[in-house]
């Protein structure tokens, strides 16, 4: 992820989605842009050639059913008020030799996952559809699973700029996954369109202090990011809480002010839902403005 990806993204939802919002239940959640991931067709792609080997208490399949169980359970169906329809699974893919090295290393920047990804969805023979045209973003969402060995590490650097008279930055942003985060979603372009993306670390759900088991946080975690990337695909741009501060450095509307990351900043957060129609998949809830609270239906 380039410098200039990350200063426009967070410039965009300076300006764009600046002023304050409702903020306050029933509508916590405020249309900015609106744009969304309106029919969602998710590929999981898996950063390990031997996945179910090396994971054998989250295997591939364990996850992709999961998967299945979002578009199947009815647990999106409230997401329709934001313009959102069921999402639905459009299979998995593991890591190709076209691409490089097919399992991730112990550690990596967030910018050689996003490589690795561009190039499964890029290049011809790896397996993975192209994200389907379609302005001003494709319905393909894709979820990459990185193994539990691997770390994320970030430190970025942002430049000053000045834009309408506003002076922002210079910032420092540096992050790890598991310590800062658990998972994130954001945006690429790809030959054919721009596309809407998840990243889920399993070291986090391996090493998590929760006392639940592994693919439990794991089918929380990407619950989670599917929910946010298809409600809000280019961050703070679509649908978001504006009355929460978007200021440096926290950037907290950003991480904060999505739909399901309101469940978990409430003054008691919004506790996980085990479904008796999902199989026993643990679901992260989600704000709805309708029900003004949070729902995982």
């Amino acid at each position: 992820m380039s410098v200039r990806t990350v200063l426009v993204t967070i410039v965009l939802a300076l300006v764009v989605a600046g002023s304050a919002g409702a903020g306050a239940a029933p509508n916590r959640l405020d249309r900015t842009l609106g744009t969304v991931v309106p029919a969602a067709r998710i590929h999981n792609l898996f950063w390990d050639d031997a996945w179910s080997t090396q994971h054998p208490t989250f295997t591939r399949g364990m996850i992709n059913t999961f998967t299945a169980r979002i578009t199947s359970t009815g647990y999106a169906g409230s997401l329709g008020e934001y313009g959102v329809t069921p999402p639905t699974f459009a299979g998995s893919q593991s890591a190709s030799p076209i691409c490089g090295a097919t399992q991730a290393p112990n550690s990596v920047t967030t910018a050689a996952v996003i490589s690795w990804l561009l190039c499964e969805v890029n290049v011809p023979g790896t397996g993975v559809l192209f994200p389907g045209i379609r302005s001003p973003i494709s319905n393909d969402l894709y979820v990459v699973y990185l193994p539990s060995n691997t770390r994320i590490s970030d430190s970025l650097g942002i430049p000053q700029i000045t834009l309408l008279g506003r002076v922002f930055g210079p910032y420092t942003v540096s992050h790890t996954s598991c310590d800062d985060y658990g998972a994130y979603h954001y945006w690429a372009v790809s030959v054919t369109a721009y596309f809407a993306f998840a990243i889920i670390p399993t070291r986090c759900a391996v090493d998590a202090d929760n006392n639940r088991p592994p693919l439990d946080n794991i089918t929380l975690a990407a619950s989670h990011e599917i929910v946010e990337a298809t409600t809000n695909p280019f961050v703070g741009l679509g649908w978001i809480d504006r009355s929460i501060p978007i200021s440096a450095p926290a950037f907290r509307r950003l991480s904060e002010g999505e739909a399901s990351d309101i469940c978990d900043f409430l003054p008691t957060p919004a506790a996980p839902v085990r479904r008796p129609s999902s199989g026993g998949s643990l679901f992260s809830p989600y704000w709805s403005n309708a029900a003004g609270a949070c729902v995982t239906h």
